[in-house]
């Protein structure tokens, strides 16, 4: 247990250092634009082209999303490692 509870701390690190850099923000807000840059610039009646830009947006955030979760997973892997009976206080339990 506590060898999982030490690589999801270190995943959690290494995923709140991804989100900080500041190369992969600015790779992000550059993929992010250009999606809704076509978004606002596809014709009306090309369905196709609007399905294939929600997907990638939608996609784009997914990955945010997941990222953000083993971050969040790893602080909370650091506060049992640190302080076992903390978590259980802090959710309540």
């Amino acid at each position: 247990m506590r060898q999982q509870l030490e690589q999801e701390r270190i995943d959690g690190e290494k995923a709140r250092q991804l989100l900080e850099n500041s190369v992969f923000k600015d790779a992000w807000r550059a993929a992010e634009a250009s999606i809704v840059e076509q978004m606002a610039d596809v014709k009306m009646r090309d369905t196709e082209m609007h399905t294939r830009l929600i997907l990638a947006l939608q996609i784009l955030n997914s990955v945010r999303r997941h990222i953000q979760t083993v971050m969040d997973t790893g602080k909370m892997a650091d506060i049992q490692l640190r302080e076992p009976n903390k978590l259980a206080r802090i959710l309540g339990r």
